[in-house]
């Protein structure tokens, strides 16, 4: 796998959640399954992400989510701004892989969930969010190592099925930035589009 394509595609653009927090006391068990590959540029590839993740409500307007899956371990929490029928929040998130000597990698992102209820108990959700990936071998070895701005852009929608279960499909696309160090240039002129679905299970709370 290329240095460009593990940089931007465990960038992890797709959010696979909506806008509205979990309520107060209230679980969910997710598994996802999502393709990304690089629509353009000499840096080309494609690969397949699967994950686990538990999310948990705090008090209503908060939650907190653990993602455990082939594209690593990455911490999310979620803040509701503005409630009702157009939903605001903030989804900030940190986490990383560890492949030995072969590869390291960390990122964080800071998503904008916008949130549109539809028929009383789906979501179509907007994510524009900015992040920053920095990977590589860390040896100081040879110049296997980037650090990456990220703009990033995903679109997609939570279904509910009956009280206890959600399907959420999802697209993106991200547009990084790369720079390089010791001065060794690199072709970073290209798009990553990803496409995938979760399915949920909520449970606890007022079950």
């Amino acid at each position: 796998l290329s240095l460009g394509l593990g940089l931007s595609g465990c960038f992890r653009t797709a959010t696979f959640t909506s806008a509205q927090p979990l309520e107060a006391g209230r679980h969910e068990l997710a598994v996802r399954g999502n393709a990304l590959g690089i629509l353009s540029g000499t840096d080309g590839g494609a690969v397949a992400v699967g994950a686990l993740r538990y999310r948990v409500g705090l008090d209503g307007t908060q939650d907190l989510g653990l993602s455990l899956g082939t594209d690593g371990a990455y911490l999310q929490y979620k803040r509701a701004l503005v409630g009702g029928t157009t939903r605001l929040s903030l989804a900030p998130e940190v986490g990383g892989f560890f492949l030995g000597d072969d590869y390291t990698q960390f990122s964080a992102q800071v998503p904008l969930l916008v949130g549109w209820a539809v028929g009383g108990s789906h979501e179509l959700t907007l994510a524009p969010r900015l992040g920053v990936v920095v990977g590589g071998d860390f040896d100081g070895r040879g110049d296997d190592f980037g650090v990456m701005p990220v703009a990033a852009l995903s679109f997609g929608g939570t279904f509910r099925l009956g009280r206890t279960v959600r399907l959420v499909p999802e697209v993106a696309l991200n547009y990084p930035v790369v720079a390089l160090r010791d001065d060794v240039s690199w072709n970073h002129d290209f798009l990553v589009v990803e496409a995938g679905l979760a399915l949920a299970f909520e449970f606890g709370g007022s079950d």
